[in-house]
C-alpha cells in the first residue's frame, strides 16, 4: 500500500504546489525558523519561558499558519466517501483535516531543526522540499473526522504516513468536481 506522502507527491496538486509556491513557502519557513532559533537558543530566555512559548505557538504558527497562505497546504486529496457529498451538492459539509496533525508536524520540524544544529539553509533548501507534505490538508466526511475514526496525538509521522492512525476512513483519492463525478 502506498504511503500518504507518495499519494500526495504523485497527485496533480502535489506536483504543482512546489512549482507554484516554493519561493513564498521557503521565505515564510525561513523567517519562522529564525524566530524558532532565537526561541530555542537565546541565552536571554528562561528555560521555563522557552518551553511555555513553544507550547503556545507550535500548533498555530507551525501547523495552521506555516506558510501564511493556505494554498500550499491544500493537497487536493479527499477520502472516497467525500464523493457522495460532492455529488449531492453538500461539499460544504466536508471537513478539512491536517493529515499528519499540526502538533506532530510542528514537533517534527523542531526535532529536525535541533538535529541539524539549527541550520536554517539546510531546513529551507534540503528538508522542506522533501517534507512539505507534513503540512497539507485533505478532506473527509464529518463522520470520518470523528475521534474514533482518525486517532489524534498517538502516532508518529512515519506511522501516520502509513495510515496507522486511520481507523474507519475510506481510501485517499484526488478530489473531483461534481461535474466530473456525475459524467
Amino acid at each position: 500500500m502506498k504511503k500518504f506522502s507518495e499519494i500526495f507527491y504523485s497527485s496533480s496538486n502535489g506536483k504543482k504546489i512546489w512549482t507554484l509556491y516554493s519561493e513564498s513557502m521557503k521565505k515564510t519557513f525561513k523567517n519562522k525558523l529564525v524566530q524558532m532559533k532565537f526561541l530555542l537558543t537565546s541565552s536571554e530566555l528562561d528555560d521555563d519561558y522557552r518551553e511555555a512559548e513553544w507550547m503556545a505557538m507550535r500548533r498555530l504558527e507551525w501547523g495552521y499558519n506555516i506558510f501564511n497562505d493556505s494554498k500550499p497546504t491544500k493537497s487536493g486529496l479527499c477520502s472516497k466517501r467525500c464523493y457522495y457529498y460532492i455529488k449531492s451538492k453538500k461539499s460544504y459539509k466536508l471537513v478539512k483535516d491536517h493529515f499528519y496533525g499540526v502538533t506532530e508536524a510542528s514537533n517534527e520540524v523542531r526535532r529536525e531543526f535541533e538535529k541539524s544544529n539549527f541550520d536554517i539553509e539546510y531546513m529551507v533548501n534540503k528538508w522542506l522540499p522533501k517534507n512539505y507534505h507534513l503540512f497539507v490538508t485533505w478532506q473527509v466526511t464529518p463522520e470520518e473526522h470523528k475521534g474514533e475514526n482518525i486517532k489524534r496525538a498517538k502516532h508518529s509521522i512515519l506511522e501516520k504516513d502509513s495510515f496507522q492512525h486511520i481507523i474507519n476512513v475510506s481510501e485517499v483519492v484526488e478530489k473531483k468536481s461534481r461535474k466530473e463525478l456525475i459524467r
